[in-house]
């Protein structure tokens, strides 16, 4: 099962910046992509799909920063076009695409060999993973009070 994190998103005028509260979670695990209007969040058990009304681009400026303390990752991914206002960042359930709209990556074979070589191997099993699971508006007590009722371990986590 994939939970949505509690996320919020603002923006200066070169970044937008996401904000989830993802606790419990190895930052090394987490993985983002970029494409377009399209942002995708994955990090086990969280995911998030966004679908912002301008383009983002992933051109190896975007940060992510992980706080242990208060279970939040800040993701900063720069605008395609510097200094363009994204209107209504605060409304979220527009930027969270309906389920109906998210579409599946497309793959092509290019070699079909009958012993593929480890790095093949390796890519097939990283294709593995399906990016259109939908994304939901999360309900801000069901996951963080869940998640902050118990602690554990070193540092309360």
């Amino acid at each position: 099962r994939m939970i949505t994190p509690p996320f919020k998103v603002s923006q200066n005028e070169n970044f937008i910046i996401i904000t989830m509260k993802v606790k419990y979670i190895r930052a090394t695990d987490c993985d983002f992509y970029i494409e377009g209007k399209l942002f995708k969040f994955y990090c086990k058990p969280y995911y998030l799909t966004l679908n912002f009304p301008h383009a983002l681009i992933g051109d190896g400026h975007e940060n992510a920063q992980y706080s242990l303390e208060k279970g939040e990752l800040i993701i900063s991914i720069p605008k395609e076009t510097k200094g363009l206002f994204f209107p209504d960042l605060d409304m979220l359930t527009t930027l969270v695409p309906e389920e109906s709209k998210v579409s599946k990556p497309v793959i092509e074979v290019i070699n079909d060999t009958e012993n593929p070589s480890a790095q093949q191997l390796k890519e097939v099993i990283d294709e593995d993973f399906d990016w259109s699971y939908p994304s939901q508006v999360p309900i801000e007590d069901s996951a963080s009070s869940v998640l902050a009722t118990k602690t554990y371990g070193f540092n309360n986590q």
